[in-house]
């Protein structure tokens, strides 16, 4: 879908050998469900809506689709962090913290242990 998407190299300002783990992630999971999100909207326009001009989707459709798919891809990583159910194979819970941290919803007031919580919509676009 995205080749490239992997490619972003995000690094401190501080220091240019410490690369942002967590932004370049992000950066690559922002990309890929983006351009699946552009792939579903125009095949499902083409197809299902028979590229009708009265069923171009609005911006405001398209946006809360966007905000969906990433609370959704938020909500399956926090899953992923079960060590008990995935084993070794299991997120470090570290990671997916520093992936979606300055994107949250109230993150300043979220718990410590904010990726058991329950299904609440995290992600926040201002």
């Amino acid at each position: 879908m995205c080749i490239g998407c992997g490619l972003g190299d995000f690094r401190a300002e501080h220091d240019e050998n410490e690369r942002l783990v967590g932004a370049n992630r992000l950066y690559a999971i922002l990309l890929s469900e983006s351009a699946h999100q552009i792939w579903r909207t125009r095949c499902k326009w083409r197809i299902s809506d028979e590229a009708s001009l009265e069923k171009i989707p609005t911006e405001q459709e398209i946006r809360a689709s966007w905000v969906k798919n990433l609370n959704r891809r938020l909500q399956l990583e926090r899953l992923m962090t079960d060590k008990y159910r995935y084993g070794p194979k299991a997120l470090k819970p570290k990671l997916v913290e520093k992936t979606w941290w300055g994107v949250l919803r109230n993150q300043e007031s979220l718990q410590d242990d904010w990726l058991k919580m329950g299904t609440e919509v995290l992600v926040g676009i201002g």
